[in-house]
């Protein structure tokens, strides 16, 4: 009987605990109580049938109002504020000083999760992290921000410099042209509809299908970097066809890679209009190089200083059967960009040194060009324009606006006109011709000039002759020995021999010898076409009395106070030249005029006809005579 008392004794304790024979009371692991060892006793927690409870140990200094109790289930202890840990005997992160954990002075963007040491307070940065207060960049790197992991982004600039900092650009939206987009599925269709790209696929569409953004092939985007591109779209599958396409949501192309980028959030229903948004800033895991790799800051930097192409994915269905993009943005800072609220703390502003500039170091100062050989993109060295020119082309090096009467691709020659040596440097290396004198009369390609500045000899350009170019050549008429006075080619309209000096007046130009029946000051006259076609036929008008022939129909034009089909006779009073130079005089004088008429003839010849003589005079005094005044055979 008394072995089956104690059976049903043990029976009511947990797992064959034993108990007392006397009261019944179980054999309870420790820190547990009741009749049936059921439950943890005050101050303890965690219940197990077997192993027991364990002690809270609550530290009365940490807990609140000074309470041993903890949580039965998690043994979390009530704590006061900042005060942490499970029997609250710590600081929380961000406090020092137990029990009474004051508040430590950080700057948490830039302090790891700890914060601070519990003990000292001394604040503990992020590796990229520097000061007291976790609170500045290190040297070499910048844009202090929660996000980053390692605090503060490493200094770029392309290799050429470490120092730099968050360059505040104001940020804008890129303006693209939606009806530039382009598909990557040369069957499918594109339209536009409301400034929105509608796709349509073809009867076998493919599993991916991107949009390529209208943008300038080899444009410079690093200062969008740490910037959002985003966009907006929905897309409509197949019949049947709900499988998601895994594909990246964008690619980005350029300097000879993919970047690959995945969006953290996916549609849930691509059916819907949905956003895309990405930062473009290399994120583990979020995005890679198309050989599967990481993208590190620099290759990412090496991709937006030479962008290429950036594609959309628009299939977030297998095979799907249309999409639409709805909208399309991308973020860029520029110093031109008017105030905004929004800053590009994330692209740097590089400190650079005097050949290179830009945000990044990225381009070549002005007076300096680009070579291969240092880091990334090269070395910029100055400009090769031995002095004469401050800008050259920043990738060829070819010099700008060469100066002090230079040319060249490096400003290396005199130009025509003008002698020295040009890669001497300076702005006297290269001097002017006195062909025959300068500046404003130099009609020398090069002249040859002594050791001591005496001019040896003239190159004239054509047209000009003689020693020192004072001379227009056969064919040429002007005066360049008068102060801007140049020497033209003869106009005589192909109708002579220029190569004649006969055949031009070298200071008026006047043709002379004119062939094929013309004519003229130019050679131009005459009844027919003396220039295309060279038919003239010789008119049959009075020379003396003409002024000239129509070339369309022959008919004279006469000369004033002369009449007649051919201007062949004279009116009743009057004088007229004819175009060699004749003058016809008609006066009626009396005697006692005789002095007179001799005075005025003498006049003409001196100051209106100094080419002219008088030939013959025969006056008969009180009557009305003709007085011929021909042109010198001297002429």
């Amino acid at each position: 009987m008394k072995d089956n008392t104690q059976q049903l004794l043990v029976n009511k304790c947990n797992f064959g605990q034993q108990c007392d024979e006397q009261t019944g009371q179980c054999f309870c692991p420790p820190y547990v109580e009741g009749t049936t060892c059921d439950k943890c006793v005050n101050y303890a927690f965690g219940y197990d049938p077997l192993i027991g409870c364990q002690k809270c140990d609550c530290d009365l200094q940490g807990t609140e109002g000074a309470s041993l109790q903890c949580d039965p289930n998690s043994g979390q202890c009530l704590c006061r504020e900042s005060v942490g840990g499970r029997q609250c005997d710590r600081c929380l992160p961000g406090f020092y000083g137990f029990p009474h954990c004051y508040e430590c002075r950080c700057n948490t963007a830039g302090t790891t999760e700890k914060i601070c040491d519990p003990v000292n307070a001394q604040c503990i940065c992020k590796d990229n992290v520097a000061g007291d207060a976790c609170d500045t960049c290190k040297i070499g790197t910048f844009d202090l921000s929660a996000k980053n992991p390692k605090g503060c982004i490493n200094c770029f600039c392309f290799g050429i410099t470490d120092r730099c900092q968050s360059s505040m650009l104001p940020v804008s939206i890129s303006a693209v042209d939606m009806s530039a987009f382009t598909s990557d599925d040369d069957s499918g269709i594109l339209t536009i509809e409301d400034d929105m790209v509608i796709y349509n696929a073809s009867e076998q569409p493919k599993n991916s299908v991107y949009l390529n953004v209208p943008i300038t092939r080899g444009a410079d985007y690093t200062t969008s970097y740490g910037l959002t591109l985003y966009f907006q779209l929905s897309t409509q599958p197949h019949d049947g066809e709900l499988r998601m396409n895994t594909d990246a949501d964008v690619r980005l192309y350029g300097n000879n890679m993919t970047v690959e980028f995945w969006a953290s959030e996916q549609p849930v229903d691509p059916r819907q209009a949905f956003d895309v948004k990405l930062r473009l800033i290399p994120v583990r895991h979020e995005n890679f190089m198309s050989s599967g790799q990481p993208v590190t800051r620099e290759e990412f930097m090496m991709l937006l200083h030479s962008m290429q192409n950036i594609a959309l994915k628009i299939s977030y269905y297998n095979g799907p059967r249309s999409a639409k993009l709805i909208e399309f943005g991308l973020e860029v800072s520029n110093e031109r960009f008017p105030a905004s609220v929004i800053r590009a703390s994330s692209v740097e502003k590089c400190l650079c040194p005097s050949p290179y500039s830009g945000s990044s170091c990225q381009h070549c100062a002005p007076g300096y060009y680009r070579v291969e050989g240092g880091s990334y993109l090269g070395a910029c060295v100055l400009c090769e324009c031995n002095g004469h020119s401050g800008s050259c082309d920043p990738y060829s090096g070819v010099c700008y606006d060469c100066q002090h009467n230079t040319y060249g691709d490096h400003c290396q020659f005199c130009k025509e006109g003008y002698y020295g040596v040009a890669t001497d440097g300076g702005p006297y290396s290269c001097m002017p011709c006195q062909c025959p004198f300068s500046p404003t009369n130099n009609f020398a390609i090069a002249c040859e000039v002594s050791e001591y500045g005496q001019l040896l000899s003239c190159n004239c350009k054509t047209g000009y002759i003689g020693e020192r170019c004072e001379r227009c050549a056969a064919g040429f008429f002007g005066d360049p020995q008068r102060s801007g006075g140049t020497c033209e080619r003869c106009d005589c309209n192909n109708n002579n021999n220029l190569t004649d000096w006969r055949a031009c007046h070298p200071i008026t130009g006047d043709c002379y010898l004119c062939e094929r029946n013309t004519d003229g000051r130019n050679c131009e006259l005459f009844y027919g076409d003396a220039i295309v076609v060279k038919n003239c036929t010789e008119c049959s008008c009075d020379k003396c009395g003409s002024e000239y022939c129509s070339n369309n129909d022959g008919g004279c034009v006469c000369k004033r106070n002369v009449e007649g089909t051919n201007c062949d006779r004279c009116m009743i009073t009057g004088a007229f030249r004819d175009a060699q130079g004749v003058i016809l005089v008609v006066v009626a004088l009396h005697r006692r005029q005789h002095s007179v008429m001799l005075k005025l003839l003498s006049a003409l010849a001196v100051l209106e006809l100094r080419d002219y003589s008088v030939n013959a005079v025969n006056m008969d005094f009180g009557t009305t005579e003709n007085m011929d005044v021909k042109k010198s055979n001297n002429t």
